[in-house]
């Protein structure tokens, strides 16, 4: 029987309940539980976007740090989101609504600016040109000789 439920447990259960269920630690073993860290150093963050709400998703946390440390914090969205509706909605609609997500979350983490660099969604690949490429160095000399 234990040896069932040990094949169950190794093969089957996905690997976020093994993280949370204790039923069997000692099938488990060690895991490696990231370790906290203090808010990093610097007074000034740069942050490149893919899409608008991955700086939330993917570093929020350390951006709502910064913040609180008073520090002056840009996100730059390479992308307009476009891709990421329903598929039912125009992709007008689903571009202003996630602006307008993009503006509530970066007022409730505390970030001072936000920058639309408008490259289609999913097609940032393709459309890497001279003219993106000097919208990114204009953006991070801003950053480097803030204020």
């Amino acid at each position: 029987m234990n040896r069932t439920f040990r094949y169950i447990y190794r093969n089957f259960l996905p690997t976020r309940l093994k993280n949370s269920i204790d039923l069997y630690s000692s099938l488990r073993g060690s895991i490696n539980h990231p370790t906290l860290i203090e808010k990093p150093e610097g007074s000034r963050v740069l942050v490149l976007s893919p899409h608008p709400d991955d700086d939330i998703t993917g570093c929020g946390g350390v951006l709502y740090k910064h913040h609180l440390a008073g520090d002056h914090i840009v996100t730059v969205y390479l992308t307009d989101g476009r891709k990421g509706g329903t598929g039912v909605e125009p992709e007008e609609q689903i571009i202003l609504e996630r602006r307008k997500e993009a503006q509530k979350a970066a007022d409730i983490i505390g970030i001072h600016r936000l920058v639309f660099m408008d490259n289609e969604d999913s097609k940032l690949g393709l459309n890497i040109n001279k003219k993106t490429i000097s919208q990114l160095v204009e953006f991070m000399k801003e950053v480097i000789v803030w204020y």
